[in-house]
């Protein structure tokens, strides 16, 4: 009968034998279908069979129906559709089965014990079961092909085998026999084996390649093995293969350390880290609980031994004698740390101290009688307090039917033990401590008694010569830079030297080398902008400064330029990504002057190194490069302090001459104000009596006869117009000219685009609901202000953007309605305008922009005096309308254009850097204040490289939104302006005249 020969010995035997049945249902326990048989198993014969056994021993019987060896036989091939059979089909050719494997004429030698339960073995329930699935697929019950070709070795003992096939076989022997006639007629060796072996399929392979038509990409015969490996073997190189892969995967996952800069930019705490990593590649701790209790049942019921954390005792060494006489000694009670005893008494095995030492030496005191359980009465010890502890196991997936863990990322531990040898190296810099402090805090001691304790914070500095030479080699390795050699200029045509000078607004009358090195100069020095302010962390003002380079084209390629220069490249916004701000300094502290002044001196350290140049290695050429501290921008407090300019007093600024720096020092300095500063006084002109009133005005020159205090006090305010003290960075040393502390370029703008922007567009959309005559398009308006202003504390300066936008397209379709005046809409798209110039780019500016904006902020102003005059907003008074903000905007921005691109000085980066700073300090820290800087300074410069721009993105959503705004026409002086406010009309045009006389 050609059926197949697992089919046979199946029916015949696997479906009768008892052990088999029960062997196949502990394989099976996970699935939830039991056996027909279940009944009859569980109350007839005891299971003798091993789970883990290579061979079941036989117990047959015939108290099985025929109908339930069929549905026996039906579960075991279950799917497998190709070795099913039919119930009438089975009935029929059961018998006949049966004696083909019993009766000696249908075996090849007689039906020798031997050879027939090798048979049997071979073919029976246990090796179907280990088959590969695939295998097991292409097995058909009858003209079985594996049958035929795979294990035709085993399937010649049965007589059963067809004629073609005992001719394969037969002609396979023939030609081995010819082989080793060839290679080794008289002795035999493994080697010799595996070259008659290859030496076969050499010959064969061509000969199949031609029958079948394809053609294999190398010779069959290299990839056998020299050595023939048993079975164990075999496992252990899987298991081997596996280690290997999972090593493999995790180093993958470490990515040569790289996964200590992901953490640290990821805005995770160690702890969020580890809980992740719990959750991601760990079992729940339901399951876990689960699996520790079903365990727990095994252990008990004696079908698992417990797990041993310790081998063989004699193979540790340690001092086994005086640990005993100590445990015997120790008083019930005693706190005892297992893994300090293991290292007194040098338990050590192979010559090392093992990882699970304290537990090994816990063990071995237990199976010498002392009792354990009576110590460490404080802790909760496991069996004892509780009766297992629970792990979580790693995820696990199968491959050959084995389980195996996934790998898994490194620790929490392991890379903060990796974040300190980086710190301590120097790999991760987080510059240096400085303006230290003492702070008193208290705690309840374990007595229970409240103490004081004393905690010194440190404010971190990056020192600015490091930001300097970082950002020159970040800027030459994004292409940024303009990089000319020493000998191209050199070479450079003096005519192409005069016009690259006259492209940058320079001419030079001196000689060929003096036109170039002024040239060179140009060209290697950067310009710096500082910004400082403060905010609220974790309940606490900290203050932080920044450090920003001015973009210039004489320093930096335009976006065309770079294009060009690198075209492989993804075209990028140059000065939005040379600009990005870098953290200088960032400590705990208040607003006060006293305290900021701390950081002064630390500052002017940094200033005393700035001439010197910043040289490093590029393309094989030494660059130096200089860097000019240029600009502070800040928000008032911030210009306020950096100017020392009195808090809250605003002083005017019509037909006042700007000082310079040395100039308002020299104004504020005298020998009482000296004094004063010296002492720790910060306002030396406040509360001044007569006596001291005469003594500064004497020191200036100023007649003081027959003046009462009153007018003393008038002079002297109306001389220092504003000016409390020295400026920041002149305090320490007021005598010092700017020039010896290396700012002499160094300005303070009276002005900052961004709060003034945002306050004066917050401003506008509150205030104009309560101007428009259209009851129906005041409503409107009123809407509007409520959805976007609202009750919102505070408004970001991108939101106000955006605002202004959706303002300008809302009133322009009311404007068309005829439900606003001329006047309104004038005023909405004249901000609009001014926005608009503020943030353009460098390339933006030019003589025709500056003049547009003087215009726009002139007809600005005024429309503003027309349509609100007077605020009607309960919340609004005239001074906040009209205030600094306002007086910024329409006075001061088109200045400031003649000197900055005001993209440059607009601080949004530098303010979205506290919002940073105060999400890694909530998230990353356990709040204690001594730990908030160092901790910020090391995640915040790792979050830099990786994190989103979002400054970007949101500058594409507004400018998605402007495209629906109309285009602007030229600027144009309405005729009422001209007729009624001539005075206002000429004053205006005398602060554009230069641009008449240009023409």
């Amino acid at each position: 009968m050609d059926i197949c020969n697992f089919a046979k010995v199946i029916l015949t035997r696997a479906t009768k034998d008892i052990s088999s049945l029960h062997w196949w249902k502990k394989q099976n326990s996970d699935i939830n279908r039991p056996l027909f048989t279940d009944n009859y198993l569980n109350n007839n014969s005891d299971d003798n069979s091993d789970d883990n056994s290579n061979s079941i021993q036989k117990s047959y019987t015939s108290n099985f129906s025929l109908m339930e060896r069929h549905q026996n036989y039906m579960l075991f091939m279950d799917g497998y559709p190709k070795m099913h059979v039919e119930y009438d089909y089975f009935k029929k050719r059961i018998s006949r089965l049966q004696s083909y494997l019993t009766e000696k004429k249908y075996w090849k030698s007689g039906g020798k014990s031997e050879e027939r339960n090798s048979f049997l073995d071979y073919f029976g329930l246990q090796h179907w079961y280990n088959l590969q699935k695939l295998e097991k697929q292409n097995h058909t019950l009858e003209k079985c092909n594996p049958c035929r070709s795979i294990h035709i070795d085993m399937s010649s003992l049965h007589k059963s085998l067809d004629k073609d096939s005992r001719q394969i076989l037969e002609t396979c022997q023939t030609a081995t026999d010819h082989f080793i006639n060839t290679v080794s007629p008289t002795s035999m060796t493994q080697q010799k084996g595996v070259k008659i072996a290859k030496s076969f399929i050499n010959i064969v392979q061509p000969i199949i390649e031609e029958k079948v038509n394809i053609k294999f990409n190398c010779k069959l015969a290299d990839s056998l093995s020299p050595s023939a490996i048993t079975a164990a073997e075999h496992q252990q190189e899987i298991k081997k293969a596996v280690t290997v892969s999972k090593k493999k995967f995790e180093e993958v996952m470490k990515d040569d350390g790289n996964d200590v800069t992901n953490f640290l930019s990821s805005g995770k705490s160690f702890n969020q880290y580890h809980r992740d990593r719990m959750a991601g590649f760990y079992e729940s701790k339901v399951r876990a609980e689960e699996r520790t209790e079903k365990l727990i049942r095994q252990e008990s019921a004696g079908k698992k031994k417990s797990k041993q954390h310790h081998g063989n005792f004699e193979n540790y060494s340690f001092d086994r004698t005086d640990f005993l006489n100590e445990m015997t000694t120790k008083p019930s009670g005693s706190d005892i740390n297992w893994t300090l005893m293991a290292k007194k008494y040098n338990l050590q095995i192979n010559g090392k101290f093992p990882a699970n030492a304290g537990q090994v030496i816990l063990e071995y005191a237990r199976k010498q009688g002392i009792n354990t359980q009576t110590h460490n009465k404080g802790k909760r010890v496991s069996s004892r307090d509780y009766l297992r502890r629970i792990r979580r196991a790693k995820n696990t997936i199968y491959m050959r039917n084995k389980q195996h863990s996934l790998p898994t990322p490194r620790t929490g531990k392991a890379i903060k033990e990796d974040v300190k040898r980086k710190l301590q190296s120097g790999e991760l810099y987080i510059g240096v401590k400085i303006a230290e402090k003492t702070k008193i805090t208290t705690v309840i001691s374990p007595e229970g008694e409240l103490i004081s304790k004393t905690i010194q914070l440190f404010a971190r500095k990056m020192p600015l010569t490091y930001i300097r030479e970082q950002s020159l080699k970040d800027q030459l390795h994004q292409g940024l830079f303009k990089y000319t050699s020493d000998e191209e200029y050199d070479k450079m045509d003096l005519q192409l030297v005069k016009d690259k000078l006259f492209k940058l607004g320079l001419t030079s009358h001196e000689s060929a080398d003096q036109t170039r090195s002024l040239l060179k100069s140009t060209e290697r020095t950067r310009k710096l902008k500082i910004w400082h302010d403060h905010s609220d962390i974790l309940n606490h003002s900290y203050i932080c400064f920044t450090v920003s380079f001015l973009y210039d084209e004489a320093n930096f390629y335009t976006d065309q330029e770079f294009k060009l220069k690198h075209p492989d490249k993804k075209p990028i916004n140059v000065q939005a990504l040379e600009e990005r701000p870098k953290l200088y300094i960032f400590g705990q502290s208040g607003s006060s002057d006293e305290e900021q002044t701390l950081y002064t001196r630390t500052r002017l350290e940094d200033l005393q190194e700035i001439h010197l140049p910043t040289r490093v290695t590029h393309d094989d050429h030494n660059l130096t490069v200089f860097d000019d501290l240029r600009v502070f921008s800040g928000d008032g407090p911030a210009l306020q302090f950096e100017s020392a300019v009195e808090h809250g007093n605003y002083v005017r600024c019509f037909n006042i001459k700007p000082l310079s720096l040395d100039e308002r020092c020299q104004l504020a300095t005298s020998t009482t104000s000296l004094r004063k500063l010296k002492q720790g006084i910060f306002s030396p002109f406040q509360n001044l009596k007569k006596a001291d009133l005469v003594k500064e005005l004497k020191a200036r020159n100023i007649e003081t006869t027959d003046k009462d205090r009153k007018q003393l006090q008038e002079d002297l305010t109306q001389l220092l117009h504003g000016i409390s003290r020295p400026p920041a960075l002149m305090i320490p040393e007021p005598h010092l000219p700017t020039e010896t502390i290396n700012i002499l370029s160094y300005e303070i703008l009276c002005t900052e685009p961004l709060h003034d922007l945002t306050n004066v567009i917050q401003n506008i959309i509150a205030e104009l609901p309560y101007h428009i005559q259209d009851k129906e398009a005041q409503k409107d308006f009123q809407n509007f202000s409520q959805t976007t202003i609202g009750d919102k504390n505070q408004v970001k300066g991108s939101d106000a953007r955006l605002y202004l936008v959706k303002l300008a397209k809302f009133a322009a379709n009311l404007h068309e309605q005829k439900k606003i005046d001329k006047n309104t809409i004038q005023m909405i798209e004249s901000l609009v305008e001014i926005t608009n110039i503020c943030y353009s780019k460098y390339e933006c500016r030019s003589p025709k922009q500056i003049l547009r904006l003087y215009n726009q902020c002139f007809l600005f102003a005024v429309t503003c005096r027309i349509v609100i005059g007077i605020p009607s907003n309960p919340k609004m008074s005239k001074r906040k309308f009209f205030g600094s903000h306002f007086h910024s905007v329409t006075v001061h921005l088109p200045e400031c254009l003649r000197i900055f691109n005001l993209r440059s000085i607009v601080t949004e980066q530098e303010e979205r850097i506290f919002g940073d700073l105060r999400r890694i300090s909530e998230n990353t820290t356990n709040r204690q204040t001594q730990f908030i800087c160092d901790n910020a300074m090391l995640r915040f410069n790792s979050q830099q490289a990786a994190k989103t721009d979002y400054f970007t993105i949101q500058e594409s959503v507004i400018q998605k939104q402007a495209h629906f705004l109309a285009p602007r026409p030229n600027s144009t002086i309405l005729a009422h302006i001209v007729s009624k406010q001539p005075t206002l009309l000429q004053a205006h045009l005398e602060r554009i005249s230069d641009f008449f006389t240009s023409w």
